[in-house]
C-alpha cells in the first residue's frame, strides 16, 4: 500500500506545532524560563496521555489522507489511461465513430469517419451531421435523434437505421447507424457507429439475382455433394421430375436414372476430369421415361477445393424426336430424288427389280417390318401383291397374294378416292378390323400401325403401298406422307411407263406411229403441267413459292423439249443436240426474264445427235446449273466490280473413248470455299449430282473467278445402268 510521504510529514509538522504552541502559551504566562522547564515537568498523567493521544489521532487522519490521495490519484491516473486508451482505439477503430450533442452537431470524429466522409476532424467538428447525409435521409435523421431522446440511456435505448451517406465530392452511398446516448457531465451525447453497407448490398443483390437466377431458370439445376446426395435443386428440377424440392433434396441423384451405374461413373469422371455431359434416360417417380442431356462440372471454394458438382439437366426427348423426323424427312426428300431420277427412260426388263430396290430402301429408311405393292387385276375384282420387302426376311407371316376388293369396300375406297389410308395404336379387339380379312390379318403378323398410300398415274389408282410397323409409329405427320407420295407416283408412273412400253412392243408395224404418239402425249402432258404452274405462278405472291414453281416448271420444259423435238424429227432415234441446248437456253432466259445487258450467254455445241437419254441428262443437268447462275451467281455489286456483263458458256464436244464433255462456266461469284457437293442442300445441286451418278459420269467443281462444272460421261449409258 503506497503512502503519501508529504502528507505524513504535514502532519508530523502539524502535530509538532501544537506541541511547541502549548509550551509557548504556558511560557508566557509564568513569564521565565525556571518556570517553563517547571512546567514541563509538572505535566501530569492526563495531559501528557490527552496530548499523546490527540497528537496520534492527527498522525492517524493524515495517513489516511496519505491514503485517500494517492488511492484517488491512481485512479485518477487509471481513468486517464483508460480514456487515452479508448480515444487511441476510436480513433484508430475501422468503423467510423461519432459523438454529437443534443442538437445533432459532431463532437467527436474517429479516423474510420474520416476515411468513410472523405472530411478530416477538424472539418466535421461543430458542423450538423444531417451535413454529412444526403436529403433523402434528413426527415429519418431528426425523428431517429428525437426518439432516441426519449429513450432509455446505454446498451437498451440503442437503435439502427438505414441511412444515405454523403462525402466530400458529394457522392452518396448507403450505410447502417447504430446509435446509442449517455449524460456525460451533465451533457446528453449520441454515439454513433456507421457502417458502410455498399459491399453487402452488392453482395446481397449478387444473391437475390443469383437466387432468382436459378429459381426462374428453365432447367434442372441439382447440386450434389460427392457421394451423389442432392444438396439442393431448382423448381424446374421439381417439374422435371414431377417430385416436390424438399422430397427431392432428400434423395440420392443416381436413384433418378434408368442406369446407375452410368451415372454413378459419370460422377467420378466429373469429379476427376472436370466439365462431362452424358445423354441418358431419367426415371420418375410414376415410372415414366425421357432422355436428359445432363452437363456437369465441380463447384469449388475460396481455396480451389473441390466441394460438390453442379448439374445442369435438360429434357431433350421432344428435341430428338424433332431431329428424328427432320432427318427422315430429309433421306427421304432424297430417296424421291433419286427414284424420279433412276426410274426415267427405265427399260421394262429393269422395273421389276428397281421398284424391289426401292421397296427396300423405303422400309430401311422408315423402319418399318413391311414394305409392299399391292395393284388392282385388269378386271378391278381384286388387288394382287406384286412387290414385297420385310424384315428380317423368312422371319415373318406371309402376306395374302390377294385382296377381294368386294371384301374391304369399307377402307379401299379410299384408296380408289386417292386418299391415303392410315391405322395406329392397332389392337387384336379393334372393331376396325372387322372391315376385311386383310385388315384382320395385320394381328397375325403383330403389326400396330399401317399405312396405305394410292399408286396414281394419269390420274387412274393401280393400287396401294403398304407400310406396316410392330412397334408404335405416328403415321399421319402431314410432311412425311406427302414425300410417301412422292415415292408412291414415281413407283406407279414407272409400273405405267412399262405397261405403255410393252403395249408398244406387242405392233412392230405401229412401233414408229405409237412411238410418235407417245412423244406428243408425253409433250402435251409436261406442257399442260406446265402450264398449269404457270397459272399458279401468277396467282402467287409468295417470292419462295414463285422461285419452286418456276424451278419446276424449267423442269418439266427440259423434258418437254426433248419430247417435242423427237415428235417433230424424221428421225425417232436421236435429238440433234445443238438445236435441243439453244431451245432450252432461250426458254430458260424467258422464263427468268433475263437482262442480256446485265448477263450474256455464249454456246459453244457440237452438231451431233445424241440419244433421248443423254439429251434428257444434258437438259436436266443445264437447266440446274443454269438457274442456279441467274439465281445466285451475279448480284448487282459483283457486276459493278466486273464492270462489265456477266459471261455464262455452255460447252459440249465428244471426247476420245465414245465420251462427251459438258461444260458450264461463268465468272459470277463462285461457291464458298468449304462447299462440298455431296453434302449440298439445294435440291438443284443434289439432282446434278445425282444425274451424274445414275448416268455413269464424273463431275469437277473448279472454283476460280467464277465456278466452272465440267462433266464427263459415257454418250450410251450400258443397259445395266
Amino acid at each position: 500500500m503506497k503512502v503519501n510521504l508529504k502528507i505524513i510529514s504535514l502532519t508530523l509538522l502539524v502535530i509538532f506545532s501544537l506541541w511547541i504552541t502549548d509550551i509557548i502559551i504556558d511560557y508566557a504566562h509564568h513569564g521565565s524560563l525556571d518556570s517553563f522547564l517547571q512546567i514541563i515537568k509538572g505535566r501530569s498523567g492526563d495531559e501528557w496521555i490527552s496530548r499523546t493521544t490527540l497528537s496520534g489521532l492527527i498522525l492517524l487522519f493524515g495517513f489516511l489522507m496519505s491514503l485517500a490521495i494517492e488511492s484517488k490519484k491512481a485512479l485518477v491516473k487509471s481513468l486517464q489511461d483508460q480514456e487515452t486508451e479508448i480515444r487511441r482505439m476510436f480513433k484508430i477503430a475501422g468503423e467510423a465513430l461519432v459523438i454529437l450533442d443534443a442538437k445533432g452537431e459532431v463532437k467527436y470524429w474517429n479516423d474510420g469517419a474520416e476515411f468513410l466522409f472523405r472530411y478530416l476532424q477538424k472539418e466535421a467538428l461543430g458542423k450538423e451531421f444531417k451535413h454529412f447525409l444526403g436529403p433523402q435521409s434528413y426527415d429519418l435523421f431528426d425523428e431517429e435523434l428525437i426518439r432516441l431522446k426519449k429513450s432509455t440511456p446505454g446498451f437498451k435505448g440503442r437503435t439502427s437505421l438505414i441511412l444515405v451517406g454523403r462525402r466530400k465530392d458529394n457522392s452518396e452511398f448507403p450505410c447502417e447507424a447504430i446509435m446509442s446516448w449517455a449524460r456525460i457531465n451533465q451533457s446528453w451525447l449520441a454515439v454513433v457507429l456507421i457502417h458502410d453497407l455498399t459491399t453487402q448490398i452488392e453482395k446481397e443483390k449478387k444473391l437475390i439475382l443469383k437466387e432468382w437466377a436459378l429459381n426462374t431458370f428453365p432447367h434442372s439445376l441439382v447440386i450434389i455433394n460427392r457421394r451423389g446426395k442432392i444438396i439442393s435443386a431448382n423448381p424446374a428440377s421439381a417439374q422435371l421430375w414431377k417430385i416436390p424440392c424438399q422430397e427431392l433434396e432428400s434423395k440420392s441423384f443416381i436413384k433418378l436414372w434408368e442406369k446407375e451405374d452410368e451415372v454413378n461413373d459419370f460422377i467420378n469422371e466429373v469429379w476427376e476430369k472436370g466439365l462431362q455431359a452424358v445423354r441418358i434416360k431419367a426415371l420418375r417417380k410414376d415410372g415414366s421415361r425421357f432422355l436428359a442431356l445432363v452437363s456437369a462440372s465441380p463447384i469449388k471454394n475460396e481455396e480451389h477445393q473441390k466441394v460438390a458438382i453442379l448439374a445442369f439437366i435438360q429434357d431433350i426427348t421432344a428435341t430428338q424426336d424433332e431431329a428424328q423426323v427432320r432427318n427422315l424427312k430429309d433421306h427421304l426428300e432424297q430417296l424421291a430424288t433419286n427414284l424420279a431420277v433412276s426410274f426415267i427412260n427405265l427399260t421394262p426388263d429393269k422395273v421389276a427389280s428397281e421398284i424391289n430396290k426401292a421397296l427396300e430402301l423405303l422400309g430401311s429408311s422408315l423402319g418399318v417390318d413391311y414394305c409392299y405393292l399391292y395393284l388392282f387385276s385388269s378386271d378391278q375384282r381384286k388387288l394382287v401383291l406384286k412387290s414385297v420387302w420385310h424384315l428380317p426376311p423368312g422371319l415373318r407371316e406371309s402376306l395374302p397374294n390377294e385382296i377381294a376388293v368386294n371384301e374391304s369396300n369399307s377402307w379401299l375406297e379410299k384408296i380408289s378416292q386417292k386418299e391415303t389410308h392410315t391405322l395406329s395404336a392397332i389392337t387384336p379387339n379393334s372393331p376396325l378390323l372387322n372391315q376385311s380379312p386383310f385388315l384382320k390379318s395385320l394381328t397375325w403378323r403383330d403389326t400396330q400401325a399401317f399405312l396405305a398410300i394410292p399408286l396414281i398415274s394419269r390420274q387412274k389408282v393401280l393400287g396401294f403401298l403398304g407400310l406396316e410397323k410392330s412397334s408404335s409409329w405416328q403415321v399421319g405427320d402431314p410432311e412425311i406422307i406427302s414425300l410417301l407420295r412422292l415415292v408412291a407416283e414415281s413407283i406407279a408412273n414407272t409400273l405405267e411407263q412399262k405397261v405403255l412400253e410393252q403395249q408398244l412392243a406387242l405392233s412392230l408395224q405401229e412401233k414408229e406411229s405409237l412411238l410418235r404418239e407417245l412423244h406428243h402425249r408425253i409433250k402435251n402432258n409436261l406442257q399442260f403441267m406446265a402450264s398449269l404452274l404457270n397459272l399458279h405462278l401468277r396467282k402467287t405472291k409468295s417470292k419462295k413459292l414463285r422461285q419452286i414453281l418456276t424451278e419446276s416448271q424449267s423442269r418439266i420444259k427440259s423434258m418437254s423439249l426433248v419430247h417435242e423435238s423427237l415428235y417433230s424429227s424424221q428421225d425417232l432415234s436421236g435429238i440433234n443436240i445443238a438445236a435441243y441446248i439453244s431451245n432450252l437456253v432461250s426458254y430458260l432466259s424467258q422464263a427468268y426474264i433475263l437482262n442480256q445487258e446485265k448477263i450474256q450467254i455464249k454456246i459453244d455445241i457440237e452438231e451431233i445427235t445424241v440419244d433421248t437419254n443423254l439429251a434428257i441428262f444434258c437438259g436436266l443437268t443445264i437447266n440446274e446449273l443454269l438457274s442456279n447462275c441467274f439465281k445466285y451467281a451475279y448480284p448487282e455489286e459483283h457486276l459493278e466490280k466486273l464492270g462489265q456483263p456477266g459471261e455464262i458458256k455452255i460447252k459440249f464436244k465428244t471426247i476420245k473413248d465414245e465420251r462427251f464433255q459438258l461444260k458450264v462456266i461463268d465468272n459470277g461469284i463462285g461457291l464458298p470455299s468449304s462447299f462440298d457437293l455431296e453434302k449440298a442442300t439445294s435440291v438443284g445441286l443434289r439432282l446434278v449430282n445425282s444425274l451424274v451418278k445414275q448416268y455413269q459420269g464424273t463431275i469437277k467443281i473448279e472454283k476460280n473467278r467464277g465456278t466452272s462444272f465440267t462433266i464427263v460421261g459415257p454418250l450410251k449409258r450400258t443397259n445395266g445402268s
